[in-house]
């Protein structure tokens, strides 16, 4: 089987080359779209062939333009024509669980994509208020956010309409014949949204939602993530310190883990 691997990256480029070279194969590929806001990196591998997003994207938390990255790297994919039987959307602080050759023949479902049903306004407001803040960096300016979800109350402002939100992990494995669904999916509810990248690909590809409530839908997209904070509401993020527990996990359920930030974590869980 090939794979195509997308790298959703920015800053810091040394995650994403030790995933590079644990999974270097001739049957996996990697596309690369690096935030316009940092150097461009240059990867390297011995057997996959690498592809870089010509069109760059400034990427800011929570907005349209995560989208646009992850559709600049589909259509990077699909430009390429080489007919991948999977295509995986990683971030460039996330590490590999399968080693090269169990990655290449692990996969069998159509998709594997992480489906909530949240039901709650809160989430829905999401994708039916209107947030003018494409040009504005919103991580740590929330209370601009709040002001907007004022304002979008007092106007009855509902874009939304009848539609109906799916949500879960922005990162997705999903067959590669599926790429073309979602870059014709009509995503305009998507533009001047908050946080719409956890509803994007649900949206697009809804006839994989199983409709019913799992235990953990990250584990269903295969991915090994652990939540923490108040509410927990952040990934963690592994340290040497995880190694032990990270070792066990490999060649299992979970094709990656999130998200990791000191190299030396993937060196000695891969050593």
């Amino acid at each position: 089987m090939n794979h195509a691997v997308m790298i959703m990256g920015f800053g810091d480029d040394r995650i994403a080359q030790r995933t590079i070279d644990i999974l270097d194969n001739k049957h996996i590929d990697f596309f690369i779209h690096w935030d316009k806001k940092f150097q461009l990196p240059h990867f390297k591998s011995k057997y996959s062939r690498i592809f870089y997003c010509r069109n760059r994207i400034d990427v800011k938390w929570g907005q349209y333009t995560e989208i646009q990255a992850e559709k600049e790297l589909l259509h990077t994919v699909e430009e390429n024509n080489n007919d991948y039987d999977y295509v995986h959307l990683i971030s460039s602080s996330d590490i590999p669980l399968f080693t090269s050759n169990y990655f290449i023949n692990y996969f069998t479902k159509d998709a594997y994509i992480g489906y909530k049903h949240p039901n709650l306004p809160r989430v829905e407001k999401r994708l039916s208020f209107y947030y003018p803040i494409s040009r504005v960096d919103v991580r740590n300016k929330l209370w601009l956010i709040k002001i907007i979800k004022i304002t979008n109350y007092i106007f009855g402002i509902n874009r939304l309409k009848n539609k109906k939100v799916k949500m879960g992990p922005q990162w997705f494995t999903i067959k590669g014949k599926y790429v073309s669904q979602v870059l014709s999916f009509d995503d305009s509810i998507f533009k001047n949204s908050f946080l719409g990248d956890e509803e994007f690909i649900q949206m697009a590809l809804p006839q994989f939602d199983p409709e019913v409530e799992v235990t953990d839908i990250n584990a269903e997209a295969l991915r090994y993530i652990k939540w923490v904070g108040k509410g927990k509401p952040h990934p963690k993020t592994f340290s040497v310190k995880d190694v032990k527990e990270l070792k066990k996990l490999i060649n299992t359920k979970y094709a990656f883990a999130r998200k990791v930030s000191d190299p030396l974590v993937i060196d000695r869980v891969f050593d």
